[in-house]
Formats: structure tokens, C-alpha cells, sequence
């Protein structure tokens, strides 16, 4: 039995509990009805908002179009009643001055004839600023056709004064209609800031004027229009901007207005000018009464809340005694009483529950037989696990690699025995963190390292990087580090990497010798392409002075074709000895030198340009020998035979190789007399030829053909040979 103490703390808390539950259903009841009914008016009265925003936008615009169109009308009326047509330039000058003298916003009035010239002029501004005003307007005007309907054009900004000003201009015709000359005048726009500086919106509402490319042309703050403040970031700017007069019924909505408070705002748009009127109504105000609304209805809402919490607290303690029993019945289960039963009675509600609550008891009993048993195979499960992690323990202490493992949130790391074992340092010597990994890699290759392994973070990904380690008594060894994201949180970041570290500074060690070893062979390559060269120079200097001794000139002539084969082949070396690749030629550098040398040789004293077509070509030198001589041949046959004496067009050569899909196309032409029709070229005695087509078919493996008249090309074919390269991957 419980304490009458106790007892009357739970019916308390019960009370509480019901009292709590019906102020929160009547709040939820009521809330959900109230702000049913409050979604509705706030949209009834927004729309009424919008709409009134509107029309007040409209109002206002219509008060800054009659401005315009007033000042057009009174140039109008005096277009009208002053013929112009028949009128002197004093009488012309006079109607001017008296306009400007009339309407204060007329700032320059200039009178054109039909062939835009000026006739009268009127102005408020110096000598120096008309003239320079009407210099501007003559620079403007489009060619000798005067306007024949009324224009304003856009805003800009006076220089001096800084303020807004448009350009009027109006046809100015005669009696039958037709089109004598142009009125232009210069109309001042402060003077519409007083007219939009007295509209009002509401209590606390403003209006302002700005032009399609978001310029402020009036406010109440003149001193912003004056700035040339730029306003199209403004929502209703915005939009106006982008939809112009043309789109349909403009809509007010709410955003961040002028004053950088949040306001309700909308625009109407001018026809001419192309501008826009924005009126602005700050939020608090458009939306007072609403707001008011809801305050009220809210308080209603607590107090129905609040009465039916009360009355929770009355119902509860009524209800609450035929609970006391059962709860009692559970604190002493809880207790350790296991076996105990609740008495079934009191209302049918609570019989109910303390018969589920005895059925409840019977279920605990065996849910706690069952959890011993599963508790008797978790622990078989752990001890399994325990001698499986040992044997896992033992694998990577025998292996020769050392294995990490990275928390990247809590920096918190594991490193095998092999990896403190593989640099000279006992298992467990210094901490396993990443700020000691790194304080022992090499500071050249920190910087590569850290990059690849923030890569893999970000990218969850795996990374390979081989780097130098400083081992325990100071020396480096090459290590190849691998590893890989192992761990990803809910939002797919990568929370765990782990790898291992090979030592291979055995294999690192051999490439360095296999480095070395090239680099020497290279050297000697590079030797022998040299002395390759200056055997050739001395066959040519050999070839040369037989040529300079013999009296035969067909016997000389062959030998300076002999010596121009012999410096195309030792052109070859020089430019293998100058490159830093020893087994490939730049092709388009190799041939323009051959042109050069080609033409000094034969065509100094003629003046045949050789062009060579520019580019980046490289051949293997079995390749590009043959390339060379046969450019060589050609172009030697060409500077001989292809411009004979007093030839009407000057001559030239041109020289191109290009790679065509799979295949290599050199082609020589010139724009000679051509060769002889008929002329069987593969069979001629010429030696030359002979030489050409034997390198393009069996040393090329290609094909020639000649094209033309006009002039002769030969055109070489042949495929492109790949070379051979070996790949191989890191670590």
C-alpha cells in the first residue's frame, strides 16, 4: 500500500497530465480553425493591398505623364499658332524665349528646318554651353529627315549640375501637314521632383520615377537623384526592366524597397518616355490591420485554451483513482517483484489496461528468459571474434609492409609494427599521428604527398605516391605509400583512410643507375651524330673541290648535285645533334634550313622564293632522311628546268608536309612552265627522278603522283609509322 502522500503526487501528476492534454487539443483545435480563417483574410486583404498599391502606382503615374504630355502640349500650341514657315528669324527667336521664359522646365529650345540646320535658338545656358549643346544634337540627329511624330528620348545626366535631363523633339509642319523643320528642347526633369515629391501612398508611402536602364529620376531625396543612383537592383526596377510596357497586368508584391526598409510595391509604365512610376508602402503599414486581426484572434485563442486547461484538471481528478492501484502494482514490479498481478477493476477502461498491463508482466518474464540466452551467444560471438582478431594481429606483424589506418575526424591513428620496424625504429617508438608521419618525409616531396592524400579525402578516392622517409638514424629510404578512403559518414564524406608503405629504395637505387646509364648513352648518340656531321662536311668539302678542278661540266654539274645530297644528309645530323630528342627530326624546321640552303645554291642570283608551310612535325631520321633528299631533288629540278629565261609570271616553290589521318603527304610544287606532255617521269634518264621515286616507294613504302599544268607538283604518300614506348605505373 502506498502512502496517502504518494498518492496524492501521482493523481496530481495525472491531473496535470490530462490538463496538459486538453489545453493542447483545444490550442490545436483552435489554432487549426483560427488560422484557417486567417489564411483566408490574409489573402482577401492582400489582394485588397495589392490591388489599392496599384492603383496608387497608376495614379501616380498618370500625375508624371501629364507632366510630359503637358510640356508636349504647350510645344504643340505653339507649333500651332506660330507659322514658323513664314516667320523671320526674330519673330522665330522671340516665340522661343517667350516659351522658355513661360515654362521654367525648358532648359534649351533649338528650332531645325527640314535640312537640319539651326534657324532660332533659345536657352537658359551660356553662349559656350549652346553651342556646344547644339553640336551634341546636330551629331545625333539622323541624316536630313526631321522626326514626323512627337519623341523624348532618354535620360542623361547634365555634367555641371548633375541633374536629370530628357530631349524633346517635335515635327514642325505648315498648314498642309507637311514637315518643315524639327523643335528640340532640352527639358529639365527636377522640376517633375516636386510633382513626385507631393505623392503620397498611405500615410507613410513615397513615389519614385526611374527609366529603363535604372537610373533614379525622381525621389523626395533629390540628393540621391543627383548622385546618378542606380536603382535596378530593386525588385519593381527589376521588373520593369525586364517585362518594359509590353507584358501584361503588372502584380505588387513585397521585397526590400528604396529606403532599405520591406515594403509593398509596384510599378506603372509610361508609354513615352519609356519610364516607370514605383510606388512604395512600407509593410508595417500595409499590412497593420491584418496584423491587428490576428493579435486578436491569437488572444481568443489562448483564453478558450486556458478554460479548457481547467477543466483538464477537474476531469483528471475525478478519473485518476483507479489508476493509483495499477501504478502501485508496477512501482513494485519495478521493484523486482516480477510475479505480481494487478488487480483488474474500477471502469472498463482501466479493467482493460490492467489486463494488458498482467499480459504485459507475462511477456517481460519471457523476454527476459530470452535475452539470457542471447546474451549467453553473445558471448560465445565475442570470444570468436576475439581469437579471429588475433590471428589478424599476427598477419600484419609478419608482413614486411607497414599498415596504417587514419581516423580523419579524430586524427586518431594506428600503425603496424612493420611500419615503425621498416624505417629502424622499435614497434610503438614515436605516436602514431599524422604530424609525425609527416615530420619525417621529405620536405621536397611534403608539399606532392599531402596534395594526392587531401585529393582522396575530398574525392574519396585511392592514392599512390612515392616519397622519401626519414628513418631513425637519419638516413632516407624510398617509400611507395598506398591508400584508400575506408570509412564515409551519412553525408558521404570520406571519415577514414587506410593503406600500407613499401620500402623500394633497392628498386629506386636501379632506375638511378638505369637513369644514369641512359643519360650516358645519350651523350655518346649525341657524339656520334656529331662526328657523323663532320664526315659529311668533309665528303662535301672533298666533293666540292673535285667539282672546282673539273673541266667536264656535265662531270662538275654532277658532282654539285652529289655535294647537295651529301649537305641535305648532314643537315639531318646537325639538326639531331642541336635537338634534345637524338632519335626524331623536326620536319618543318629541317626543311626550311634545306630551302635556304637550296636557294642560295642555285637561285641567289634569280630570286625564286622557296615556302616552306609552317607547322610541328617530328619523323623518326629513317623517315625524315628520305623526306629531306626527296624535297632536295625536287625543288633542285624545279630552280633549274622550271623557269626558263623570260618567263611572265615570277616564279616560286612551295613545300608542304601534312598529316592526314594515318598518313604523311609531302608536296612540292612550283608555278613553272611544267613538264613536257607525255613525259614518261618514272622512266626518265634524268637520275634525279629515278632517285625520287625509288626513296618515296621502297624506303617510304609509299606512293607519287604528279599533278598539272600550270606549273608541276609531286605529291608523296606514305603511312605513318608508330613508334614504340613502354608505360610503367607507380610503385
Amino acid at each position: 500500500m502506498t502512502s496517502p502522500r504518494k498518492s496524492a503526487v501521482t493523481t496530481l501528476g495525472l491531473s496535470m497530465a490530462m490538463a496538459l492534454a486538453f489545453f493542447s487539443l483545444s490550442v490545436a483545435v483552435l489554432l487549426l480553425y483560427s488560422g484557417l480563417d486567417a489564411v483566408r483574410d490574409f489573402r482577401a486583404q492582400e489582394s485588397d493591398i495589392f490591388n489599392k498599391q496599384q492603383l496608387a502606382a497608376q495614379n501616380a503615374a498618370k500625375t508624371v505623364s501629364n507632366f510630359i504630355n503637358e510640356n508636349f502640349s504647350v510645344l504643340e500650341t505653339a507649333i500651332g499658332l506660330s507659322p514658323f514657315d513664314r516667320m523671320s528669324g526674330t519673330e522665330q527667336k522671340q516665340v522661343l524665349q517667350t516659351l522658355v521664359g513661360l515654362r521654367p522646365a525648358f532648359r534649351h529650345l533649338v528650332l531645325f528646318d527640314d535640312r537640319n540646320e539651326v534657324v532660332a535658338q533659345a536657352s537658359r545656358l551660356s553662349s559656350y554651353a549652346s553651342k556646344a549643346f547644339i553640336d551634341r544634337l546636330k551629331e545625333s540627329l539622323p541624316g536630313k529627315n526631321p522626326p514626323v511624330e512627337r519623341t523624348i528620348g532618354p535620360v542623361h545626366v547634365n555634367p555641371a549640375t548633375s541633374e536629370p535631363m530628357a530631349i524633346m523633339a517635335l515635327p514642325v509642319k505648315n498648314v498642309l501637314g507637311d514637315v518643315q523643320g524639327t523643335l528640340i528642347v532640352e527639358l529639365n526633369l527636377k522640376f517633375m521632383w516636386d510633382i513626385v515629391d507631393r505623392l503620397k501612398v498611405g500615410e507613410t508611402g513615397y513615389v519614385y520615377v526611374a527609366d529603363r536602364k535604372g537610373n533614379l529620376l525622381a525621389f523626395s531625396d533629390s540628393g540621391r537623384v543627383l548622385k546618378g543612383e542606380s536603382v535596378e537592383q530593386l525588385e519593381a526596377v527589376a521588373e520593369f526592366i525586364r517585362k518594359g510596357t509590353s507584358a501584361g497586368p503588372v502584380l505588387a508584391t513585397t521585397y526590400r524597397g528604396i529606403l532599405g526598409s520591406t515594403v509593398v510595391g509596384t510599378y506603372a509604365p509610361l508609354t513615352t518616355p519609356d519610364w516607370a512610376v514605383i510606388a512604395e508602402l512600407p509593410w508595417e503599414e500595409a499590412y497593420r490591420e491584418l496584423l491587428l486581426g490576428i493579435v486578436t484572434s491569437m488572444g481568443i485563442t489562448l483564453a478558450m485554451a486556458v478554460l479548457a486547461g481547467f477543466f483538464g484538471v477537474f476531469a483528471a481528478r475525478r478519473f485518476a483513482s483507479p489508476l493509483i492501484d495499477l501504478t502501485e502494482t508496477a512501482s513494485r514490479i519495478a521493484g523486482g517483484e516480477r510475479d505480481l498481478q494487478a488487480e483488474v477493476a474500477g471502469p472498463r477502461e482501466v479493467a482493460h489496461l490492467a489486463t494488458a498491463f498482467n499480459s504485459m508482466t507475462a511477456q517481460l518474464r519471457q523476454s527476459l528468459q530470452d535475452l539470457q540466452k542471447q546474451f549467453d551467444e553473445l558471448k560465445r560471438t565475442e570470444d570468436a571474434y576475439r581469437r579471429s582478431e588475433e590471428r589478424l594481429r599476427l598477419a600484419v606483424e609478419g608482413t614486411s609492409d607497414g599498415i596504417w589506418d587514419w581516423d580523419v575526424r579524430t586524427g586518431q591513428t594506428y600503425f603496424s609494427p612493420s611500419y615503425y620496424t621498416m624505417v629502424g625504429y622499435e614497434p610503438d617508438e614515436f605516436p602514431a599521428n599524422y604530424q609525425n608521419w609527416l615530420q619525417r618525409v621529405h620536405p621536397d616531396d611534403v608539399e606532392e604527398a599531402v596534395r594526392l592524400a587531401q585529393r582522396a579525402i575530398a574525392e574519396s578516392s585511392s592514392f599512390v605516391i612515392e616519397f622519401r622517409f626519414k628513418t631513425k638514424n637519419g638516413e632516407w629510404r624510398w617509400v611507395c605509400g598506398r591508400g584508400k578512403a575506408a570509412g564515409w559518414d551519412a553525408d558521404g564524406n570520406t571519415t577514414r583512410m587506410a593503406g600500407f608503405h613499401s620500402d623500394i629504395t633497392e628498386r629506386k637505387l636501379a632506375e638511378q643507375q638505369t637513369r644514369a646509364a641512359l643519360e650516358e648513352k645519350e651523350v655518346l648518340l649525341r657524339e656520334v651524330h656529331h662526328r657523323v656531321k663532320n664526315n659529311l662536311q668533309a665528303i662535301i668539302y672533298l666533293i666540292r673541290s673535285e667539282a672546282d678542278q673539273c673541266e667536264d661540266k656535265r662531270g662538275s654539274r654532277f658532282l654539285g648535285e652529289l655535294e647537295e645530297r651529301a649537305r641535305t644528309m648532314a643537315l639531318v645530323y646537325e639538326q639531331l645533334y642541336q635537338s634534345e630528342n637524338l632519335a626524331r627530326i623536326e620536319m618543318v624546321q629541317y626543311l626550311s634550313d634545306l630551302a635556304a640552303n637550296l636557294a642560295q645554291a642555285f637561285g641567289a642570283d634569280r630570286d625564286i622564293p622557296i615556302a616552306v608551310e609552317p607547322g610541328k612535325i617530328w619523323l623518326d631520321v629513317e623517315i625524315g632522311m628520305p623526306c629531306g633528299l626527296i624535297v632536295n631533288e625536287l625543288v633542285t629540278n624545279a630552280l633549274k628546268h622550271a623557269f626558263p629565261p623570260g618567263a611572265q609570271e615570277r616564279g616560286r616553290i612551295s613545300v608542304a608536309l601534312r598529316k592526314e589521318h594515318e598518313r604523311y603527304v609531302l608536296r612540292v610544287s612550283d608555278n613553272g612552265v611544267g613538264l613536257p606532255p607525255g613525259l614518261p617521269w618514272r622512266e626518265a634518264r634524268s637520275l634525279g627522278l629515278r632517285l625520287v621515286n625509288l626513296w618515296a616507294t621502297h624506303q617510304l613504302g609509299g606512293t607519287i603522283a604528279v599533278e598539272g599544268p600550270p606549273g608541276t607538283a609531286f605529291v608523296v604518300t606514305f603511312p605513318a609509322r608508330r613508334g614504340r614506348a613502354g608505360q610503367n605505373g607507380p610503385c
